[in-house]
C-alpha cells in the first residue's frame, strides 16, 4: 500500500489521512507516520464515535474523489452518501 501513496503522491495526487483515532493522538499519528515515511499532505483524527459521520463531514470539506478505507461498512456508508467518489477496499 505504501508503493501506491507515493506513486499518488509522486504524480501530484494530494494525500489526506482520516483516522477514526481520538483528535488527541494526531500528534502521535504524524509521528508514526514520520517514522514509516509515509508521505501524506494532511491528517485528519476524527474520533471512534460518530467516525462515519465525520469522516463524512472531511471527504466532503476536501472534496475527496478516491477514498480507501479497509472497513466494509465505512465504505458501504461513504458508497451510499457519495456515489461519485471512487471507493476501495484496502490496498494491503
Amino acid at each position: 500500500m505504501l508503493d501506491i501513496i507515493k506513486k499518488v503522491r509522486k504524480a501530484g495526487g494530494k494525500i489526506i489521512i482520516i483516522s477514526a483515532r481520538p483528535r488527541f493522538s494526531t500528534r502521535l499519528s504524524k509521528l508514526w507516520l514520520r517514522r514509516y515515511k509515509v508521505p501524506y499532505n494532511k491528517i485528519k483524527c476524527v474520533g471512534f464515535i460518530h467516525r462515519k459521520i465525520h469522516k463524512l463531514e472531511v471527504i466532503r470539506t476536501e472534496s475527496i474523489d478516491c477514498f480507501i478505507d479497509d472497513d466494509w461498512g465505512m465504505r458501504r456508508f461513504v458508497e451510499e452518501n457519495e456515489p461519485l467518489i471512487k471507493i476501495l477496499g484496502s490496498l494491503v
